[in-house]
């Protein structure tokens, strides 16, 4: 969404009015905060809630029952961060 937050402000000549935050690192956001147009994204670690879902669905069909919520950190990239 921040992609396309940025697009629309691009499109309504008010590029650089709003600070715009988005949530899910991807590289297209990573380059824009290179470029100043994005001030943050969150790093959710998509590849450790890949694997907490499919150990979640082995359980719940193994056990038959609920599992147990877990936790995934969630870091905030920034301009200063960004690898």
């Amino acid at each position: 969404m921040a992609l396309g937050a940025v697009a629309a402000l691009k499109a309504a000549g008010k590029e650089g009015s709003v600070k715009v935050v988005g949530f899910d690192n991807i590289g297209a956001v990573q380059q824009l905060i290179k470029e100043d147009k994005v001030v943050a994204t969150a790093d959710q670690h998509a590849d450790e809630l890949a694997v907490y879902g499919i150990q979640y669905a082995l359980d719940a069909l193994t056990h038959k029952e609920e599992a147990a919520d877990r936790e995934t950190k969630v870091d905030l990239i920034t301009k200063d961060n960004l690898k």
